[in-house]
């Protein structure tokens, strides 16, 4: 009897501490209730504008964006992608919280331009990026993985279109690339 209430006993030990280190690592609800109150907290973030786009800085309500919360670098630190635009948007901000404090991880200003490309958060084989499209007539596009150290790198690019307007076979690497949708700040609320 002792030792079945001993192995008991160290089954909650260990349980208690998975779901310690979950905590820890912000795999539960908990990012969400972060983010969440941080944003509610600023009422506005501030975004440095694509120099395409003019350049300065742009005030946006935390009302009026859209987000989105994961892990997009693999360091097992979920992260806030925030967006002007539920998908296919023009400019991204993503942020992180570590040492206690939301900080900005990585931004491609928003608008990133001026309507002749889209600039968003995507996924790839299970691999969070950025997706780059340039509205012409080519169709040019690339996707960018996003590291640990929050820099980008290039994981392929190409082109819809050739010359004469014919698909080309990059297309089918573009179709693989999956949008993200974002949600309001309510349904962040939601999360927690």
């Amino acid at each position: 009897m002792k030792k079945l209430i001993s192995l008991a006993l160290i089954v909650v030990i260990m349980l208690t501490f998975t779901a310690c280190k979950s905590a820890e690592n912000h795999t539960s609800p908990i990012p969400a209730k972060i983010y969440y109150d941080y944003l509610i907290s600023l009422g506005e973030i501030e975004t440095e504008r694509s120099p395409t786009t003019g350049g300065g800085l742009e005030r946006w309500n935390v009302h009026k964006l859209y987000y989105y919360v994961d892990d997009f670098n693999d360091d097992g630190i979920i992260d806030l992608a925030i967006s002007n635009e539920k998908s296919d948007s023009n400019g991204i901000e993503i942020y992180t919280y570590k040492n206690g404090q939301v900080k900005k991880l990585f931004s491609k200003g928003m608008p990133y331009s001026a309507g002749t490309e889209i600039f968003t958060l995507a996924k790839y084989d299970d691999t969070y990026g950025i997706k780059y499209l340039r509205l012409n007539s080519l169709g040019d596009f690339s996707f960018f993985r996003i590291s640990k150290d929050a820099t980008i790198e290039e994981m392929f690019s190409g082109g819809l279109y050739d010359i004469d307007g014919n698909v080309l076979d990059t297309s089918t690497s573009y179709d693989k690339i999956d949008p993200i949708t974002f949600y309001s700040i309510g349904e962040l609320k939601k999360m927690f």
